[in-house]
C-alpha cells in the first residue's frame, strides 16, 4: 500500500523500536510522533486515514469481547437506557464508519460517542474490581468507543499537560488513542492477569 515516504520512513523506524525493545512496546509519545507524520488532523485525507486506521485497529480486537460478553437478549431488561451486548461495540463502529462515508449524521453518532464512553469506563473499573468481565474484553469494548470518537474528533493524543507516564496502562483515558485500548486487550499488560510480549509484538507489526 503506497503511503508518503515520510511516513513510510516513520514507520521502518518505529517497527524497529518495537522489535528492539524488551518486551516490545510502542509508547503513546513514540506513536503521537509517528501521528504527526500523517499531517494535520484538519485535513480532509488525514481524518479519513486516521478515522480509517481506528476502526479497522478497533475491529481487530473485537472477538475479544465478543467472546467474553454476556449474550443476553436486550429486551429482557426494557428498561435499559444502553444495549450493551455482545454486538454493541459492532454497531458502535458501523456508526464510525457510516459517518466516514456520509451515511451517518454527526450529531447521531456523537451521542453514542458520548453515551457510551462513559458506559466503556464503568466496564474496566467493574472487570477490575468485581470480575463482571476479563479486563481484555473491556479494553475492547473501550476500543471501539474511542475508535468511534476518534472519527468524529480526530486530534493528536497524549498532548504534554495530559502526560503522565509514557505507557499504555497507565494513560489518562480521555488521551488514548484506539492502539492504548486495543493493544492491552490483545497482549495485557503487568498489572493484569495477563501480559504476552509475543502477543504485543505481533498486534504492533500488524
Amino acid at each position: 500500500m503506497w503511503m508518503p515516504p515520510e511516513l513510510d520512513k516513520g514507520r521502518i523506524a518505529a517497527l524497529d523500536v518495537i522489535q528492539r525493545h524488551p518486551t516490545h512496546r510502542f509508547a503513546p509519545s513514540q506513536r503521537r510522533a509517528l501521528y504527526e507524520l500523517f499531517g494535520p488532523n484538519t485535513h480532509p485525507l488525514v481524518k479519513r486515514a486516521r478515522g480509517w486506521l481506528a476502526i479497522i485497529t478497533a475491529r481487530r480486537v473485537l472477538p475479544v469481547w465478543q467472546e467474553a460478553a454476556t449474550h443476553d437478549d436486550p429486551e429482557d431488561d426494557p428498561d435499559a437506557e444502553l444495549i450493551v451486548d455482545a454486538h454493541t461495540p459492532e454497531r458502535l463502529l458501523a456508526l464510525a464508519e457510516g459517518v466516514l462515508q456520509g451515511t451517518i449524521e454527526h450529531d447521531v453518532a456523537s451521542k453514542a460517542a458520548g453515551d457510551y464512553w462513559y458506559v466503556a469506563g464503568n466496564l474496566i473499573d467493574a472487570a477490575a474490581q468485581y470480575e463482571d468481565t476479563t479486563i481484555g474484553a473491556a479494553y475492547a469494548f473501550n476500543a471501539s468507543v474511542i475508535a468511534l470518537n476518534e472519527v468524529l474528533r480526530p486530534r493528536l493524543t497524549f498532548t504534554t499537560s495530559e502526560q503522565r507516564a509514557d505507557e499504555d496502562e497507565t494513560f489518562p483515558d480521555q488521551a488514548r488513542d484506539t492502539a492504548s485500548c486495543a493493544v492491552l486487550a490483545e497482549a495485557g499488560a503487568e498489572w493484569m492477569a495477563f501480559s504476552d510480549s509475543e502477543k504485543r509484538k505481533a498486534f504492533w507489526e500488524w
